[in-house]
């Protein structure tokens, strides 16, 4: 601990003294830092942490919780008010008042004829149709005279002297490549065009001016020997300069370079294409980050030629075999409103030893609607104001003939439902 040091001058008496060093003694058990740990919920005090939680609009609360979920609680306020109107804030908001949801209906819930696929069985539905493959980086070319390395053509990489920046193109030489893939065979559809444009209708204007030779007179010029009749008078100079103006018509041709894509016939399949990154072979000369034994090279990369955008294209002469269909009558749904949800929630609780067992046993008691109201709270806070959702709280029932019974079952336990 630092000592106090006195600010009074060397005549203050024995009582100045005295009641500087008290103030002194009670500035040192003040926490400058007391108030920085307040505002954090999980540094503050247990008595300041429900203002806090308030502060923050914490919108589930019970004081019955002990200290670590009030202080987790209030940190993640802002995420939860971030999440809430969707399904996973309505999760959260669920598990923290002690519910679980199992199951999640939502709109549009219609009835599909037919099992869901699985990832390999629409890989091999999707593989039956023609692909419209859109490469990104694939039209390339490769400018004249220009190079990177100490000098081009005799000139040198500066400034100095006779040389000047030019348009690299490189904006230009960009361009999006589009093909058609079918059955291994793929078919370039965007080619360049070249089209001439012929601009005609114009005129030129040029003067000459032609001045006609002089003719010898009286007057003297210089470089010339004295004469004995000299007359002054006007040069005729204007008199011998004639001006022309001659009207040119002329005419010039612009080439426009274009990309044209042949657009398929056929509709997509998605709506969106699939980015896709295919894997490519090393080649043997190639220096890769394990691979420095021996003679190899450093070879330009050739990725961009395998990442491209693919659409799959409907071919209705290409369908497999039709598959089984089949549906139960209360067992589908044929459609839900939008802004609507039916949530299959778990609720636990802790019944009485006097309510009713399984088989009936003890006395009937109602059971506690405290966990039920706690997770309803919790759906209405973390709904948008304009959803209607359902709660289902029945998920266990008695086995059925048909269900599939796991090891261990014994007679008298419920199944999920």
């Amino acid at each position: 601990m630092v000592e106090p040091v006195s600010l009074l001058p060397p005549s203050a008496n024995r009582w100045e003294l005295a009641h500087e060093l008290t103030d002194a003694w009670r500035w040192s058990q003040l926490d400058p830092h007391w108030i920085v740990r307040q505002t954090s919920p999980l540094t503050c005090d247990p008595t300041v942490l429900p203002v806090l939680a308030w502060d923050r609009s914490v919108d589930l609360w019970d004081n019955s919780w002990p200290i670590e979920k009030k202080r987790h609680i209030a940190s993640i306020s802002f995420q939860l008010h971030r999440a809430k109107g969707t399904l996973g804030g309505i999760k959260a908001h669920v598990s923290i008042m002690g519910g679980r949801i199992i199951k999640a209906t939502v709109p549009p819930a219609k009835t599909f004829l037919m099992p869901k696929l699985t990832d390999e069985e629409r890989q091999s539905f999707l593989a039956r149709f023609p692909q419209l493959r859109i490469y990104p980086y694939r039209v390339r070319e490769q400018d004249r005279f220009i190079t990177t390395t100490n000098g081009s053509m005799g000139l040198k990489m500066s400034f100095v002297g006779h040389m000047f920046p030019r348009d690299t193109r490189a904006y230009d030489r960009y361009r999006r490549e589009a093909r058609l893939w079918d059955r291994g065979v793929e078919t370039v559809l965007t080619y360049k065009e070249v089209r001439r444009e012929v601009f005609d209708g114009f005129t030129a204007y040029d003067f000459e001016q032609i001045i006609l030779p002089q003719v010898a007179s009286g007057a003297i010029y210089a470089g010339q020997r004295p004469k004995t009749r000299i007359f002054f008078g006007p040069a005729g100079v204007r008199e011998r300069i004639i001006s022309l103006r001659i009207d040119r018509s002329y005419a010039f041709t612009l080439g426009n370079r274009s990309y044209q894509t042949i657009v398929p016939s056929l509709d997509p399949i998605q709506v969106e294409p699939e980015l896709v990154k295919a894997p490519g072979v090393a080649p043997a000369k190639a220096t890769f980050p394990t691979r420095f034994v021996g003679t190899t090279f450093l070879p330009p990369s050739t990725a961009w030629e395998r990442i491209y955008e693919c659409t799959y294209l409907w071919d209705p002469t290409r369908l497999p075999e039709a598959r089984r269909r089949w549906t139960h009558i209360g067992y589908t749904r044929l459609g839900m409103p939008a802004y609507n949800a039916e949530l299959q929630v778990e609720i636990r609780g802790k019944r009485s030893r006097y309510a009713a067992g399984r088989f009936l046993r003890g006395h009937l008691m109602e059971s506690s609607r405290a966990p039920l109201d706690k997770v309803c709270h919790a759906v209405g806070v973390s709904k948008s104001a304009r959803d209607k959702i359902l709660l289902e709280t029945k998920t266990l029932r008695p086995p059925r003939l048909g269900d599939r019974l796991k090891v261990g079952f014994r007679l008298g336990m419920l199944v999920r439902n």
